[in-house]
């Protein structure tokens, strides 16, 4: 299994030292979560600081088992949507958080 950025693969000038490189696995999980259609809105992976970093935590968690990270994900995912936390707020919900938040201030 890859690790990391690899001298061997390109140089310091391309290495995004707050992005690992992406490796296998990591191609796995994405092509694994593209299969069993889970909707990850594209803001989410920004929240968890990138696009590889937030795949790694996944397969990190569950030792880089990438049918436990898929459901693992599908349950972060669900529960998400569940709180509401990933803008799918429907009309009735978005006008109760906005008088809350007029309230607070």
């Amino acid at each position: 299994m890859e690790k990391g950025f690899s001298l061997a693969k390109g140089s310091l000038e391309d290495a995004n030292p707050l992005q690992p490189a992406e490796t296998d696995v990591t191609k796995e999980f994405k092509a694994a979560i593209s299969e069993s259609g889970i909707d990850v809105p594209a803001h989410v992976p920004e929240i968890y600081g990138g696009e590889l970093r937030f795949y790694e935590r996944f397969l990190l968690a569950r030792d880089n088992n990438v049918t436990k990270a898929t459901k693992l994900l599908k349950k972060c995912m669900d529960i998400r949507d569940s709180l509401k936390v990933n803008g799918n707020l429907d009309k009735e919900d978005l006008e109760n958080e906005k008088e809350l938040f007029r309230r607070i201030k």
